[in-house]
């Protein structure tokens, strides 16, 4: 409770538009008493955007202009100089605050008889202290700037979801390494540093949650933590679960780009809407749509895109993963052997990026088709099939 209302303060404090300044402290105590005084509880949301304070002396770029840390300096070095800027300094400096302290790498252990998931799922009380945990390491690493060259700093922070900081915690317990650079990761910082008059500098710190697609495929090279395993534990915890921990029934329809039906001779093939039907006898809920098919029968690029992933798992078998321009994923699994298109490769509707097959936790040769969204949400692949499917088969005949 103390952690949540200091969070508390930390928010009313960039809310009323106060610059955390060295005296910054001794007001963040004030409104603390106070909390403490009130004997209220408080609850966080899922994600804040506090406006940032803007004294006269703040820069006037527009924080949503400013490129993900390090940013360049606002002074300019000679060619050949690549000594580091004062906005890299300054990151570097706000790192030495380990975040560790705040999110330990034993938050949670890791249970190797349940899924991810499941472990967090049952204790929300942890996940939801977590993004509290992370802007008081922000508030306590920004508090450390203050010094003979820092004379203040304008801060925001929108904090990274609790569902992606507890899917790092639990998916890097035990690896603390590892965990605080995914932590530090999770967020984009954008930093200003800018010289005064007396010599010292003012400093605007700009803090917003990376898209959990972007965080996990930006570490695709480390293969005891692939990025499709992070991804599947982000986008059932976001969809499967509101935030009381209850099981919902998903989100609503978004508007995607028209599809190809994902497989050749489309009139050949019925399907049922299968999802959230209950598999592994009801350890999880179903999120794609199978589609029965024989053995070698050609998949399709259902978009023009690119080739995001490849791999083989236990679950999905071999798959591929064409990513549309908007950031959507189609994930094809369960394939009969592996993919030889590579990551990065463009493909065309209509271009063959694998064959059926029945590899992975299948029982039957069979597509299982996926729909994740660019923010990490699951959606129902059902209607964008029937609709690409009806569609396709009259583009065929026409």
């Amino acid at each position: 409770m103390q952690r949540m209302k200091r969070f508390i303060s930390i928010l009313l404090i960039i809310l009323a538009g106060i610059s955390a300044t060295a005296c910054a402290g001794s007001k963040a105590d004030e409104i603390v008493a106070s909390l403490q005084a009130s004997g209220d509880d408080f609850v966080v949301a899922d994600t804040y955007t506090p406006e940032p304070a803007t004294p006269s002396s703040a820069p006037t770029e527009d924080p949503d202009s400013l490129t993900d840390m390090p940013t360049s300096s606002p002074e300019e070095k000679e060619e050949g100089d690549d000594s580091p800027t004062k906005e890299q300094e300054i990151y570097e400096k706000l790192k030495q605050t380990d975040i560790l302290k705040y999110i330990p790498a034993d938050t949670y252990q890791k249970n190797e008889e349940s899924r991810a998931y499941e472990v967090i799922a049952a204790q929300p009380e942890v996940a939801y202290s977590l993004q509290g945990q992370y802007a008081e390491w922000f508030n306590d690493a920004v508090n450390s700037l203050f010094g003979q060259e820092i004379q203040n700093v304008s801060l925001s922070i929108e904090a990274p979801a609790w569902r992606l900081l507890a899917v790092l915690a639990y998916n890097y317990a035990g690896e603390p390494e590892k965990l605080k650079e995914m932590l530090y990761a999770s967020c984009n910082f954008a930093i200003i540093a800018e010289p005064m008059e007396s010599g010292r500098y003012h400093v605007t710190v700009n803090a917003s949650p990376q898209k959990p697609i972007d965080l996990f495929y930006s570490f695709s090279g480390d293969e005891a933590h692939p990025p499709i395993m992070n991804l599947f534990t982000y986008a059932y915890l976001a969809t499967i679960y509101d935030d009381q921990m209850n099981i919902r029934d998903g989100i609503e329809e978004r508007e995607l780009e028209p599809l190809l039906f994902p497989i050749e001779h489309p009139s050949d093939y019925y399907y049922d809407d299968t999802w959230y039907a209950s598999r592994d006898g009801g350890a999880r809920r179903h999120t794609g749509t199978d589609i029965n098919a024989p053995e070698g029968t050609s998949l399709l690029a259902c978009v023009d895109g690119t080739i995001k992933d490849v791999g083989n798992n236990e679950g999905a078998g071999y798959y591929i993963v064409v990513e549309g321009k908007d950031g959507t994923q189609y994930h094809y699994y369960h394939m009969v052997k592996a993919a030889t298109l590579p990551v990065g490769a463009t493909v065309k509707k209509g271009d063959v990026v694998g064959f059926v097959g029945d590899t992975g936790n299948s029982t039957a040769n069979h597509l299982h088709f996926t729909i994740i969204t660019a923010d990490g949400y699951y959606l129902n692949p059902y209607s964008y099939l029937k609709t690409a499917q009806q569609e396709t088969i009259a583009a065929q005949a026409g």
